[in-house]
């Protein structure tokens, strides 16, 4: 931010400021742009820029009369939560029945659920967040992370909109987030095959780079890697392009090549590990062409958030899996906090994940920590 753009925005914080703190009360006159830039010795157009933020933010009116003058913004309680997912899937069980549950437990039945389905239309999203921040008393959205809707959340964050982020964490975006900890998850996942002796392991993945989640479990890999002493684990890593998700035809003869490669080419890998359970289902296909044995001949680790009975061999198959219930819990709770006026030190609250091992073995809790 540019000097002028760091005076503006100072002086329609510390507007807004004494408007929410209630020193300027509803109706209280503001002091007008040649005012503003006398006292606080800016030019008229920064002055002028910090009233049309304010009034964009909804904190203040021009009324003919009266000049600016502050807005009226108590919120009417409609007993209505809305529930904005990137898309829903019931198939594979999206969103969640256990997530709903943990948000049900604490909304009780003070709150009415409004569903809303963006369909992975970032216009859609954008459509039912502005509408849900006037129809309801709160907002708990499954972001589709396009970088285009991060300045309307943080503009409806600004404005003090109660409304809570699941999973992903947009770039850019300083407000209130519920996600699963899989980085810590996932490294532990890599250390445990290490153990086993596991040295090449491979790893599948959509190329998702805004979708902090994906880029999360990366990381945890590449971390596990190299404490297993691999400083560059590329030459085992698959990458599909997102729009594959929308090709199964495509996306299964391309993860058809990349498996074959990884386990007869060079590489050679003695265990994967999948991103996704949609990854995980299409390359147990593949293994029986192959006639490998998943848990024999290759170990697998997959984030599985799919029932179990739709993964196949998912007994034989080490699982992350996310406290769905947890989280949800932990959403609802922030936005009834945020409701009240609460704020938090730490804007991203991380829930540990859990590793359940194959049937062979037990089940190993993540320990994490909660942080930004």
């Amino acid at each position: 931010m540019d000097e002028s753009g760091a005076k503006w925005r100072g002086i329609a914080d510390q507007i807004a400021s004494k408007i929410r703190s209630g020193e300027w009360p509803v109706g209280h006159r503001v002091a007008n742009e040649a005012d503003i830039a006398r006292y606080w010795g800016v030019s008229r157009p920064t002055a002028h820029r910090a009233l049309a933020e304010l009034q964009r933010e909804g904190l203040v009116v021009r009324q003919r009369r009266h000049g600016t003058v502050v807005a009226d913004n108590r919120r009417k309680t409609t007993h209505m939560v809305a529930l904005v997912f990137d898309h829903v899937a019931k198939q594979f069980d999206f969103p969640q029945a256990e997530l709903i549950q943990g948000i049900q437990e604490v909304l009780g039945e003070q709150f009415s659920l409004v569903w809303c389905d963006s369909m992975d239309d970032p216009h859609r999203e954008a459509s039912f967040l502005q509408r849900m921040s006037r129809e309801t008393d709160g907002i708990i959205c499954f972001p589709i992370a396009d970088p285009v809707n991060t300045p309307l959340m943080q503009s409806l964050q600004r404005r003090h909109t109660p409304m809570v982020l699941l999973d992903r964490v947009p770039d850019g975006f300083d407000g209130s987030v519920v996600v699963s900890e899989d980085r810590e998850t996932t490294r532990q996942a890599i250390r445990m095959l290490g153990e086993k002796g596991h040295r090449r392991i491979g790893f599948f993945g959509f190329y998702k780079p805004n979708v902090s989640s994906a880029i999360s479990r990366f990381e945890g890999y590449r971390a596990g890697m190299v404490e297993l002493g691999i400083e560059d684990p590329s030459p085992y890593c698959r990458w599909f392009v997102r729009q594959l998700e929308h090709e199964p035809d495509l996306l299964r003869q391309a993860m058809r090549d990349s498996l074959f490669a990884l386990l007869k080419g060079p590489e050679q890998v003695t265990a994967l590990y999948c991103i996704q359970d949609s990854i995980a289902a299409e390359l147990v296909k593949w293994c029986d062409d192959f006639g490998v044995k998943v848990g024999e001949d290759l170990e697998v680790v997959v984030v599985n958030e799919w029932p179990t009975h739709l993964l196949k061999d998912s007994d034989r198959m080490h699982r992350i899996v996310r406290r769905k219930r947890e989280i949800g819990i932990a959403a609802a709770e922030r936005l009834l906090g945020l409701r009240a006026g609460e704020t938090y030190q730490e804007p991203v609250l991380r829930i540990p994940a859990e590793l359940h091992l194959s049937s062979a073995a037990g089940v190993v809790v993540a320990v994490s920590t909660n942080g930004g």
